[in-house]
């Protein structure tokens, strides 16, 4: 009975832990279910640039043009939606 408990509780964790999608942080990156081992490096590039100039501006102008040039340049097709929302 041990066995049978213990071995169900192995499949689980297995489970578990292979099915476990890792995001990027959404606060940061300020979208839902990015994953960014599925981005390019040129689009990986792109948004880590962007937001550095994002998080340094002062103004709402150059905060939205920031994402916008992340809308306007970016090649994959998950990812410029997400920012175009």
């Amino acid at each position: 009975m041990k066995r049978i408990i213990l071995s169900f509780c192995f499949v689980l964790v297995f489970f578990n832990v292979s099915f476990t999608q890792a995001f990027a942080d959404k606060e940061y990156y300020l979208i839902d279910s990015l994953r960014l081992e599925n981005l390019s490096k040129a689009d990986l590039q792109l948004v880590d640039s962007c937001l550095k100039v994002y998080y340094k501006a002062t103004d709402d102008t150059s905060k939205v043009n920031a994402i916008n040039t992340i809308v306007e340049i970016s090649f994959d097709f998950y990812l410029w939606p997400k920012y175009n929302h």
